[in-house]
């Protein structure tokens, strides 16, 4: 086994697989390098996409998306332990998880999933082996000043149909005349047809502008500037989006669904039907002219900020990269 003693620390040497490229904004990516700079700092080495065989640990990033990478390294490596990230659309697909994401289920020695609601869909078995590590983020060094001239909204995500790009843009044609909500939407058009609905809505709707993709530490800057996010996903879980929103101080609206609900919890006040672009109209409306409405979004956003330290997320990866390497020196 390649594991070796540096010091005083051991040194697990940790290879990560993920579909995303390096010059990727996806939240799997934005996730990617987050968890490798976690595990440097803890003293390990990590490498990213690249020859597995000589690494201690395998890191899958989407059960269906890494698969083939994922199955090579276990039929290379069968001795070496493997972890595996349920992503938003592993878990909560309509179909269910596919053969090939079963197949990697099964294989995977230990789980990781980003909120709780998730443990809820994986049979006893698969559960024992499972681990909720949500995600972090740090929050900006000082909170830009709010736009005065306007109530400004950020919405942040690559442009796709799970994501329902346009639901809040049709939720604020319906705001009265009176309103100042501009919503700024962060994201990468994926496809022609986005591109051209996205174009069409920046120039017919005042209240809506599509910023195109911008650099990660820009975006958070921007976001962190706002007065409110929103996330009006149809499959989601703990939501890089969200997660970076709460901690810059920035309040969420968010779609009911269950990767939301096990981040934001099942009463938070921002939550509105997926389906319903009528109740993400009242919420916003609500929000832009009832102060204490925003005031108590901001309060339990603070409060679920606690949850999500750059420490929180640390101290759990240390928890269990500690267990796999007993398991590692019990195999020597």
């Amino acid at each position: 086994m390649p594991t070796h003693f540096d010091n005083r620390r051991l040194i697990i040497q940790i290879s990560i697989v993920t579909h995303t490229t390096s010059d990727s904004l996806a939240g799997n990516r934005v996730t990617t390098n987050r968890w490798a700079k976690i595990f440097r700092n803890l003293g390990h080495q990590v490498s990213i996409n690249k020859s597995a065989d000589k690494s201690d640990v395998l890191i899958a990033i989407h059960a269906e998306r890494s698969a083939r990478k994922f199955l090579q390294f276990q039929k290379t490596c069968p001795s070496r332990p493997t972890i595996l990230l349920l992503a938003g659309t592993d878990i909560y697909a309509p179909t269910g998880f596919s053969n090939l994401a079963n197949d990697v289920l099964k294989n995977a020695d230990h789980l990781v999933t980003l909120e709780t609601n998730a443990l809820q869909r994986l049979n006893a078995k698969l559960r024992r082996k499972a681990t909720t590590i949500m995600q972090s983020a740090i929050p900006p060094n000082t909170k830009p000043k709010p736009l005065q001239s306007c109530f400004e909204i950020s919405l942040c995500g690559h442009l796709r149909a799970v994501k329902q790009p346009f639901m809040a843009t049709e939720a604020v044609v319906a705001l009265p005349s009176s309103t100042k909500v501009k919503i700024n939407h962060y994201g990468n058009a994926l496809n022609k047809s986005m591109h051209r609905a996205a174009m069409r809505w920046t120039r017919n709707c005042k209240r809506y502008r599509w910023a195109g993709p911008k650099p990660h530490w820009q975006t958070r800057r921007l976001v962190a500037r706002s007065r409110l996010s929103i996330n009006t996903s149809l499959i989601e879980s703990c939501a890089n989006s969200i997660v970076e929103s709460i901690v810059a101080g920035t309040p969420v609206l968010a779609s009911d669904i269950e990767g939301n609900t096990g981040l934001l919890g099942k009463n938070y006040p921002g939550l509105f039907a997926a389906d319903s672009v009528e109740q993400l109209t009242d919420l916003i409306c609500r929000a832009e002219c009832d102060r204490d409405f925003l005031k108590l979004l901001k309060n339990r956003c603070n409060k679920i900020a606690k949850k999500l330290t750059p420490r929180v997320e640390r101290t759990a990866w240390q928890r269990l990269l500690s267990k796999i390497q007993k398991e590692l020196n019990s195999n020597e």
